[in-house]
């Protein structure tokens, strides 16, 4: 119990020293391994939320194998989302039309 005060006093110190505040109701506590403290016990004395692995971290799933295919399909969907408004406007006028004939509505 006092390892996690000290974690709480910790990140309290960065709050004062850099300005930033940590948004303890977004965040979340994962367990990796087996250890001794269970991870109710980290959630409740930081007052937050109970996680598994995988997790998202900054859009990159994290417990997840980075060689397989299926990790990296979110984030090429995302880059094609983002992509895709910015081709149509370099696109001449007859493969807008295309464009524009050949998508779903």
């Amino acid at each position: 119990m006092e390892y996690l005060r000290n974690v709480k006093m910790i990140l309290r110190c960065f709050e004062m020293a850099s300005g930033l505040r940590i948004n303890f109701h977004k965040s979340c506590v994962v367990k990796v391994g087996k250890g001794r403290h269970s991870e109710d016990c980290w959630a409740d004395v930081l007052k937050c939320q109970k996680a598994m692995l995988t997790v998202t971290y900054l859009g990159l799933p994290l417990g997840a194998r980075p060689s397989a295919k299926v990790f990296w399909d979110p984030v090429i969907n995302r880059i094609e989302k983002r992509l895709a408004p910015w081709k149509r406007k370099f696109l001449n006028k007859g493969e807008r039309l295309t464009l524009i004939k050949t998508s779903p509505l």
